[in-house]
């Protein structure tokens, strides 16, 4: 179970990278030209994915963040947690994530 909902974090964090690469650019400005339709549903999108992280407790959301939807470096937590907190909060962050995204 704890690897097919990791399989969709990961799928979802993939879609959310490209969305906001597409449609955004540095300083969050849009510079795309598309349909109203594919704009308003690629928003739609970004938005539903930030509020379930900002739903999320904080730890979890941080996990999150770093280790699927922004680009950080491998070990990035070994300043915020010990490896086993990191592990249990990870875990309990993508069955929670998913929870969310499937209610």
């Amino acid at each position: 179970m704890q690897k097919d909902n990791e399989a969709i974090v990961k799928q979802l964090a993939m879609i959310y990278k490209k969305l906001k690469r597409q449609y955004y650019d540095i300083d969050n400005l849009m510079v795309s030209e598309c349909d109203n339709r594919e704009l308003a549903e690629a928003f739609e999108y970004i938005e539903t994915i930030d509020a379930i992280l900002a739903s999320l407790p904080d730890d979890e959301a941080l996990i999150l963040r770093n280790d699927y939807f922004s680009s950080r470096q491998a070990k990035w937590y070994m300043n915020y947690f010990t490896k086993s907190t990191y592990y249990r909060i990870r875990s309990r962050a993508i069955d929670e994530f998913v929870r969310c995204v499937t209610a």
